[in-house]
């Protein structure tokens, strides 16, 4: 199998900001990623659970591999029941991304396993808080797009420094956001959403996932989850 890559990619320094997504003049901001921009992909648990994954546009390549596909099973069933702001659930993406990324044997079927446990994970908070579910979808493209699968560990790990620092400044900013409207008095739990940066600039095709082409199905449809693989954790 080819090797992920992401077209465009481009170097940043840490000193830039407004934080931008790799390959494009796009500022990136804390928010929801709009739902015109997402294909729901259906499926269920063997006790016949039916969820729902959200899936960017941007990921249309590999939403029927079989590694993102049970990533995304294994993520939706490991959710917990904690309560999160969009800081804490940005902060779990990344974190996530940090643990498994650093791993030296991973491989292109271990990314596309990772980027479905997220898409997963958030699968679960989106039945009680879709909104916060789509911050965590749009924080994951932001940060995929610096780390494309075709780094070398070495670069890798540079790489992954480097969205650490973009992710620090992204949610320095919001708090910041946040804060204005405290200010004035305003309920936190209102403040996070008050602080969301609309209209959101749309993805384009600077940031795109890509895979061998695979077989085309219909957007929307009942998707069968393959069984755990070897990537059970």
């Amino acid at each position: 199998m080819k090797k992920l890559t992401t077209t465009n990619q481009k170097t940043m320094t840490s000193e830039l900001f407004p934080v931008c997504f790799a390959g494009s003049q796009h500022p990136y901001a804390v928010g929801p990623l709009p739902m015109d921009q997402i294909t729901p992909l259906y499926g269920e648990l063997v006790n016949g659970y039916p969820f729902t994954i959200e899936v960017p546009n941007v990921f249309a390549s590999i939403r029927h591999h079989p590694g993102f596909l049970g990533g995304c099973q294994f993520g939706f069933e490991s959710s917990d029941d904690e309560t999160y702001t969009p800081v804490s659930l940005c902060n779990f993406v990344c974190r996530v991304l940090h643990e498994e990324f650093r791993e030296p044997d991973m491989d292109g079927d271990t990314y596309l396993w990772v980027i479905g446990f997220v898409l997963g994970w958030l699968a679960s908070v989106a039945e009680t808080e879709p909104v916060l579910a789509r911050v965590g979808i749009r924080h994951l493209c932001f940060l995929l797009s610096y780390i494309p699968s075709s780094l070398l560990p070495r670069y890798r790990y540079r790489a992954l420094n480097q969205v650490d620092s973009y992710h620090t400044a992204s949610m320095k900013a919001y708090r910041a956001q946040v804060r204005t409207f405290t200010g004035q008095d305003i309920e936190v739990r209102i403040a996070y959403y008050l602080a969301f940066t609309l209209p959101l600039t749309p993805l384009d095709a600077s940031f795109v996932l890509k895979i061998p082409r695979s077989p085309v199905q219909p957007q929307g449809v009942l998707l069968p989850f393959p069984a755990q693989n070897n990537h059970d954790r």
